[in-house]
């Protein structure tokens, strides 16, 4: 752990995510790694390790609050930080520069995600040789050997993955409509 001070803050620099964390949230964040989940929607069932990201997630999903537009292109966000960090998406210039292959991001979060590609596989599976990079690549990987179908349809289908489910749904949902043209007279 690596402690810098910036605007009166002292921050740390997570050995495992590299993440830059204020001190004062530094054991939520760790927890995140430890992947304990212990607060979980009443709505959904999607568990969280912290009760802030519960909440927000119940105003941006469940009560689609989502007060911050993007003057660009209109889409809307439930927090400032995903507004800006969306914002960048616009712009031309990738500042964020991967050490690995030299490959650019427009943020930093899209460099994260990148840098997980270098990374050897760490996370295995009890049942079989399989490993994975991500924990929850390897948490819906488990429910092969489980048989577990934790993504329920309200018509009474369940599914082992999410996607799965959310390609079911579409068959109960009506059709869009035909886009609108302009008759030429």
């Amino acid at each position: 752990m690596i402690v810098s001070t910036e605007d009166g803050k002292r921050y740390a620099k997570c050995g495992v995510c590299q993440k830059s964390v204020s001190l004062s949230s530094w054991a939520r964040h760790v927890r995140t790694h430890r992947g304990e989940r212990r607060h979980s929607c009443h709505a959904c069932g999607l568990a969280f390790g912290d009760g802030g990201n519960l909440a927000r997630h119940v105003r941006a999903l469940h009560a689609r609050l989502r007060p911050h537009a993007c003057d660009a292109c209109g889409a809307a966000f439930s927090r400032r930080a995903h507004l800006q960090e969306h914002a960048r998406s616009h712009a031309a210039a990738r500042a964020f520069v991967c050490a690995e292959c030299g490959a650019a991001s427009k943020s930093a979060a899209a460099l994260r995600s990148h840098a997980r590609s270098h990374a050897a596989p760490r996370h295995a599976c009890a049942h079989c040789a399989a490993r994975f990079k991500r924990r929850a690549e390897l948490r819906a990987h488990v429910s092969v050997h489980s048989g577990e179908r934790p993504h329920l349809c309200a018509c009474g289908r369940a599914f082992r993955l999410r996607a799965q489910l959310t390609a079911h749904a579409r068959t109960h949902a009506p059709p869009p409509p035909a886009p609108a043209h302009a008759h030429r007279s």
